[in-house]
Order: C-alpha cells, then sequence, then structure tokens
C-alpha cells in the first residue's frame, strides 16, 4: 500500500478553514488587547488611579511632616484642570461657600446691562 501525500482538494479546504478558525482564535483575544491598551481612555485612568494611590499612601505614611491631604488633593485637581487650557479652574467647596457668601445680599446700582451685538453695544435698562 503506498501513502499518497497529496490530499484531495476538500481535504486542503478543510485544513485551510481549521488553520483559519484557529489563527483568528489566536489573534482575536490579542488584538482586542493591543486596541483596548490604545483607545480605552478607562485603562489608563485606572493605571494612572493606582500610581496616584501608591503616592498618596506613601505621602501620607512616610512624609516627614504631616500633610494636609485635602489641600495636597486640591492642588492635584487645579493641576488636572491647568492641564486642560486656560479658562477651565478648579474651585473647591470652601472657595465655592466664600464665592457663595460674597452674592448673598442685596445688590444697588443703576441696573444696566450691556452687550456687544455686531460691533454696537445696547444697553438694557432693568
Amino acid at each position: 500500500m503506498v501513502y499518497n501525500k497529496q490530499h484531495s482538494p476538500i481535504k486542503r479546504l478543510q485544513l485551510f478553514f481549521v488553520a483559519l478558525f484557529v489563527l483568528a482564535m489566536v489573534m482575536i483575544p490579542l488584538s482586542q488587547k493591543v486596541y483596548s491598551k490604545q483607545t480605552n481612555p478607562y485603562a489608563v485612568l485606572e493605571k494612572k488611579f493606582k500610581v496616584m494611590n501608591q503616592i498618596l499612601y506613601y505621602v501620607n505614611q512616610l512624609y516627614y511632616e504631616d500633610v494636609d491631604m485635602e489641600s495636597l488633593m486640591d492642588g492635584a485637581f487645579k493641576g488636572i484642570m491647568e492641564q486642560l487650557d486656560p479658562h477651565s479652574i478648579f474651585i473647591s467647596a470652601k472657595d465655592q461657600e466664600n464665592i457663595d457668601e460674597l452674592f448673598k445680599g442685596e445688590f444697588q446700582g443703576i441696573g444696566i446691562e450691556f452687550d456687544i451685538l455686531n460691533n454696537y453695544i445696547p444697553l438694557f435698562l432693568l
């Protein structure tokens, strides 16, 4: 009996689809990992939160002086907002209370509101 190494076209097609299936089963999970690391902002945030958590732990436990963690975190939040653009700011709860206190009460004045429309300044009396 002679063994024929050549396979029939149907066998070759079956082997091709089996190999293609195995390749797909290997490549799909790998591509998802690569793709998710590149485009998923939550993966980046999760890594950065872990680093920030470690930093805060070490500062709280090992820094030579006591640290006001609330003001430290407020500074971190301000830094985040400064990275966005020059118009974005972080206002802490304490600062917001102070701002609210300034605007409580009654205001006196002549009651004029103005705006710029088509290079003209119309006045509105209130």
